[in-house]
């Protein structure tokens, strides 16, 4: 009826409207129409995308995909509304499908590669890193111990630089090797160089009572002053120049050297071993000096000389000295003498070396504390 009012055309099973008026003539058609418009816009872009892949030989770039291919599953959801699909139409829908899911698995396993090469990228970084410390560690236990090996060749002809070598050797790496070395090196004796030195033989050496100065006699007549503050780097003081080779002594209180020549006796104040102040000066009998000592309480200088003379002398007033008593007390010379802690005793020794002498040796014991002065003597028995 329709059809004969050439109101709709029927082509290939598909009817199309000749003329709007029956749109506006047919209530419920426009209503079904408007029902499903969404659906009929994308049912038609559909079908001329379908016709435009056939046509073109159905190449895998005209497919839907995406939004697109989502909105035309839609129509297959469909609860009856949309007219059914052609043969071409459902073909496109299946190959854009397929080519959605290719798509879909390529990305997946893509993924999963990138994801693979990260953890097989990450595992090879963490074994490499691994390596190198393990390498980097060998290598520094190879250098500690050859470290502490060339500091075990060097210890009996150098210690001090053994000891450094040792140290470092310890603190390159903590092994039984380099822990060897070191307790090795700092039971060893290292004496410390004191560069500079003169090149006359040291006579008579000695220590200030705070251990931070050192005195050197050599013979010439020179006094060389040391600085040992710090013990492993002494620094060279200045020297004392004397009219001859002297014996020294410092006391044991204070900073102060004395020094005895063969004909004078100096006292010092070496409170700046650096500049050294000469307090006194006392002239002597003639006599070659082999010994000299401060009394405990610093009051009393003793010294030894050629002959068998012992001299003594009151030093209560450094810059004054005094002579206190002077005596022959043994038949050679006096060449050493000590006192007691307490200041109570003078052990005084005496002798020549060499066969030259038929004199025997002697050891004497002098009471200082007895008031008449210090010549009771309880000599000990006599040495060859």
């Amino acid at each position: 009826m329709l059809t004969d009012a050439r109101l709709v055309i029927v082509d290939d099973g598909e009817a199309q409207l000749c003329h709007d008026s029956l749109l506006y003539g047919w209530p419920r058609l426009r209503d079904w129409i408007n029902t499903d418009l969404d659906g009929l816009l994308v049912r038609r872009r559909l079908g001329e995308a379908a016709d435009a892949w056939d046509e073109t030989g159905r190449p895998p770039s005209g497919l839907y995909a995406g939004e697109h291919l989502a909105a035309a599953r839609s129509l297959m959801e469909d609860d009856g509304h949309t007219l059914p699909m052609r043969p071409v139409e459902r073909d496109f829908l299946s190959a854009s499908g397929r080519a959605e899911r290719r798509k879909r698995n390529l990305l997946t396993t893509g993924v999963a590669v990138v994801l693979a090469l990260a953890v097989l990228a990450s595992t090879l970084a963490v074994v490499a890193r691994r390596s190198q410390q393990e390498t980097a560690e060998r290598e520094t236990v190879l250098i500690a111990g050859q470290l502490a090996t060339q500091a075990d060749i060097m210890r009996e002809r150098d210690p001090q630089t053994a000891f450094r070598l040792s140290l470092a050797a310890y603190r390159t790496a903590e092994i039984p090797e380099t822990r060897s070395s070191l307790y090795a090196s700092y039971m060893s004796l290292a004496p410390a160089d004191l560069k500079g030195s003169v090149d006359e033989p040291v006579l008579n050496v000695g220590f200030s009572s705070d251990s931070r100065v050192l005195g050197t006699s050599h013979r010439g007549g020179r006094v060389q002053l040391w600085d040992i503050a710090r013990p492993a780097a002494p620094r060279k003081a200045a020297a004392l120049d004397l009219d001859d080779a002297a014996v020294i002594a410092f006391h044991p209180r204070s900073r102060l050297l004395a020094a005895q020549t063969r004909k004078r006796l100096t006292v010092w104040d070496i409170a700046d071993p650096r500049k050294p102040k000469r307090l006194a000066e006392r002239g002597t009998s003639e006599g070659i000096a082999f010994t000299l000592a401060f009394s405990p309480d610093g009051r009393t200088l003793a010294s030894g000389s050629e002959k068998g003379r012992l001299r003594l002398w009151d030093v209560t007033a450094p810059a004054r000295p005094e002579p206190r008593a002077e005596r022959t007390v043994a038949a050679m010379e006096l060449i050493s003498l000590s006192f007691s802690q307490d200041g109570r005793l003078l052990v005084t020794g005496s002798g020549r070396s060499g066969a030259e002498s038929a004199t025997a040796a002697q050891v004497k014991l002098w009471d200082y504390a007895i008031p008449a002065g210090p010549w009771s003597s309880r000599p000990a028995p006599p040495t060859r």
